[in-house]
């Protein structure tokens, strides 16, 4: 039972991280079309850049805590 609520979590977190990946994504294209049209829009950098800058910091430590098998030796293939 806990794999699999292990799975879940795992999966959910993999899930917001590629979101918030692509929201970011998705402002950045709105603020380069911003500048494009109108290039006084350079207050708009901070906001575009928030989603991702969160979604490195949450995908960074995804990676860190979950997705790095400590347990298996140097040089091991792992199954997962």
């Amino acid at each position: 039972m806990t794999d699999r609520i292990d799975v879940d979590t795992q999966r959910a977190y993999a899930r917001l991280a590629g979101f918030m990946y692509l929201f970011g994504s998705v402002c950045y294209v709105a603020l380069w079309i911003a500048r494009l049209l109108a290039p006084d829009t350079s207050w708009l950098a901070p906001y575009a850049s928030a989603p991702i800058l969160v979604a490195e910091v949450v995908g960074g430590f995804w990676l860190l805590v979950r997705a790095i098998d400590v347990s298996a030796p140097v040089g091991a293939v792992n199954p997962r």
